[in-house]
């Protein structure tokens, strides 16, 4: 007795939600679609011609996955940006701190000859000052940290060279940028008395 394998039946309503449901999804949807056009399966096992388009499908679904686990893994946002301190900043409710660098709090005081002053206030109206009204371009690297970039220039680095930070990476530009703040008595390396 010989086997016949037959199709099942699908309606054209069932086969209508089924390529919208994989157009909403975008690229992944047409290579779903582009596939199973392509492949016109008529029998349980592929033939020898179907086997590398199955093999390349595959390769195609796998590297999209691996692909969108980076892009979610180093979201870019965009906007204006408020000031919580010198090295904090928050878009839409949401506190992000700048990547690289410590910078007093808001209500921290610093100590130059004998007088205190009121340093992370004044860290805090700089980067105000910096970013008011500017669309910052951040992207988020991990756990609330952020690397901004104002007018293709890096914040941290910015913010470091006028001696309102100190970096807290190896960070080489950073580095450079808290040196040059220290030489020329930048920020919280003023001669405050």
């Amino acid at each position: 007795m010989m086997n016949i394998i037959t199709k099942p039946k699908v309606s054209k309503l069932k086969l209508l939600e089924l390529r919208l449901l994989f157009f909403s999804k975008g690229f992944v949807g047409l290579v779903f679609i582009t596939f199973f056009k392509t492949l016109k399966i008529k029998k349980m096992s592929p033939s020898l011609g179907q086997r590398p388009i199955i093999t390349l499908f595959t390769l195609i679904l796998t590297s999209i996955c691996f692909t969108n686990l980076s892009i979610s893994n180093s979201k870019e946002i965009e906007g204006i940006f408020n000031v919580i301190s010198g090295d904090t900043i928050s878009l839409n409710g949401i506190v992000y701190k700048l990547e690289g660098i410590q910078a007093p709090n808001s209500r921290q005081k610093c100590k130059k000859g004998s007088l205190p002053w009121l340093c992370g206030a004044a860290a805090k109206r700089f980067l105000s000052q910096t970013i008011h009204g500017v669309i910052l371009t951040c992207k988020i690297n991990g756990a609330g940290s952020v690397k901004c970039n104002i007018e293709g220039r890096d914040l941290a680095i910015t913010i470091t060279k006028a001696g309102w930070a100190v970096p807290i990476s190896k960070n080489r530009f950073l580095k450079a940028a808290e040196l040059f703040a220290r030489k020329n008595g930048l920020g919280l390396w003023t001669e405050k008395k």
